[in-house]
């Protein structure tokens, strides 16, 4: 599930319906404290898978807004 931190889970953002021209997806990896930080993401829905070994692949849709963190 989505209730727990995984150092080195791999996030794939795959735009949805987003406010901007995005060429594709956005990895991104989590720290060492299972932590994620994406810095600037358009407005929108997004697809998001994460993935880590050990663990079953998690899907969900998600929305960025403005001014949110």
């Amino acid at each position: 599930g989505l209730d727990q931190t995984v150092a080195g889970a791999r996030v794939r953002l795959t735009p949805v319906a987003v406010n901007a021209t995005l060429a594709g997806p956005i990895t991104l990896v989590s720290d060492w404290n299972g932590w994620l930080y994406a810095v600037d993401l358009a407005v929108g829905r997004y697809d998001m898978e994460i993935s880590a070994p050990g663990y079953e692949p998690v899907r969900r849709e998600i929305r960025v807004e403005p001014g949110r963190t």
